[in-house]
């Protein structure tokens, strides 16, 4: 009952400005929370549909085929394929649920961020969610991915407060209060986090191919997802974080992984070196004319965090995101059998929450294909509020291209972490969170503080200034 109140009270209320179609379906199909309240928060903070405004040209390219005949059509294919069309806005209808809120890029005007206030605000009310704090959600991948989802919800409730009229505030207090209790019935105690972990598979899900043929029709996923390999050398996130890590706002572990055909690893270290030395932080904003090492390829891998009893942060080791780039030749070539036509194939997975509490042997990943449509940016299912293309949607392939391949080609693309090598390994500062040893973190963002005061089981623990 509470929950078809709870629908029909979103539906009459005219507060979805990210159009919510079918959301009586979608609540049937797409809930992996045993309870409801979570799976109605989860429909309103990451709709199906997303309101996009403008489609950009590499859509229009992608319809009538690639049949480019020189680098140069390339380039301008790079070019043109970013540029928006004009009049062209549109409804993106997304075929899983985003793992990012859509939110994100609204909550900075009053208008958008008394909406979305208001919106949840109507569904903590209606299903009562203040006096569910004792129950327990017994399935660990359930209860991961409602925490998941739940402490961005809250992180978004942080990012009102700074915007919100002064009448609203007590919304988000009551908010705020609400999902603190939520949260709570996702906690996991030390045991629960361990049994968390082992149920990850330590091998690769049937389906997935382990070695790279620069195939673009197999899935390639490399076996360091799941586990170490020594094959790979892992770039460290001390420091001066990566901005995948910082635009998440420290929600997600990320990792990311470098080798070539070389069977030492080291040796690409020395070369990520020696190239720091002589370009120093302006590396990935110049053209390199270093060749690519035979077989060089990155892998970035984005897991979920979660917080447990103890007011501790930990890795789940449970991947939702994979961001693999592999060079096929040391120099760019014409090769229209390769993602960027010159010579990359990109390969991005991205976690389907329904696939994964269906099949965790699986891992839940799906991949998303060169000319699948995306936002551009990190986040892919949703506007990037960081990118100044912000609500247009493209390809998979120019929003890559975008990044990494629109001026340069190569070594400057993977080695662009500007920091200096030598000093990563010995800093351990990071403005995110504070490392408690063994494989523990204690959260300093605001979202986690604000948190921890609203929270009986973690206010118990001492807040780090």
């Amino acid at each position: 009952m509470r929950k078809s109140l709870s629908l029909r009270v979103l539906a009459c209320s005219g507060l979805m400005l990210w159009a919510i179609h079918g959301v009586a379906r979608s609540a049937a199909t797409e809930s992996v929370a045993g309870d409801s309240t979570i799976a109605l928060i989860r429909e309103f903070a990451f709709p199906l549909s997303v309101d996009a405004e403008a489609k950009s040209q590499s859509l229009e390219f992608s319809a009538r085929g690639y049949g480019f005949r020189s680098l140069e059509e390339v380039n301008s294919y790079n070019v043109q394929g970013a540029r928006p069309i004009a009049e062209s806005r549109h409804t993106l209808q997304l075929s899983e649920a985003p793992l990012e809120s859509p939110y994100r890029a609204k909550l900075h005007a009053g208008r958008d961020c008394e909406q979305f206030l208001s919106g949840l605000r109507q569904i903590l009310s209606a299903a009562g969610a203040t006096e569910r704090q004792n129950t327990k959600l017994h399935d660990p991948i359930v209860r991961m991915l409602a925490q998941r989802d739940l402490y961005q919800v809250y992180w978004l409730t942080e990012l009102a407060r700074n915007h919100a009229e002064p009448r609203l505030l007590e919304t988000v207090d009551f908010i705020q209060a609400s999902l603190a209790r939520l949260i709570e019935s996702t906690l996991f105690d030390e045991r629960e986090y361990r049994a968390l972990v082992a149920r990850k598979p330590r091998v690769l899900p049937s389906g997935f191919a382990p070695d790279l043929n620069y195939d673009l029709a197999s899935d390639y996923l490399p076996a360091v997802v799941v586990h170490s390999d020594a094959a790979w050398l892992e770039r460290t996130n001390r420091g001066a974080p990566f901005r995948h890590f910082a635009d998440y706002h420290a929600r997600s572990f990320v990792r990311v992984y470098i080798r070539s055909a070389s069977p030492v690893p080291t040796e690409v270290s020395s070369l990520h070196k020696s190239m720091f030395e002589e370009y120093g932080d302006i590396l990935h904003g110049v053209a390199v004319r270093e060749p690519v090492p035979t077989g060089l390829q990155t892998v970035l891998v984005r897991t979920i965090g979660v917080i447990l009893t103890d007011g501790t942060y930990r890795d789940s080791t449970w991947p939702e995101e994979v961001l693999i780039r592999a060079f096929k030749y040391p120099s760019a070539k014409l090769d229209l059998s390769t993602s960027d036509f010159s010579g990359t194939v990109f390969y991005q997975y991205k976690l389907s929450r329904r696939r994964l509490v269906a099949n965790p042997a699986g891992l839940g990943l799906v991949r998303v294909r060169d000319d699948d449509t995306q936002f551009f940016g990190f986040f892919g299912d949703v506007p990037d509020p960081q990118n100044s293309y912000a609500a247009t949607t493209t390809t998979m392939r120019e929003n890559c291209i975008a990044c990494h391949s629109e001026l340069f080609y190569g070594i400057a693309t993977i080695f662009s972490f500007e920091r200096d090598p030598e000093l990563e390994l010995a800093q351990d500062e990071n403005r995110f969170w504070q490392d408690a040893g063994s494989g523990s973190f204690r959260l300093l963002t605001p979202e986690f503080q604000s948190l921890k005061e609203r929270s009986p089981i973690l206010r118990s623990r001492p807040l780090i200034h």
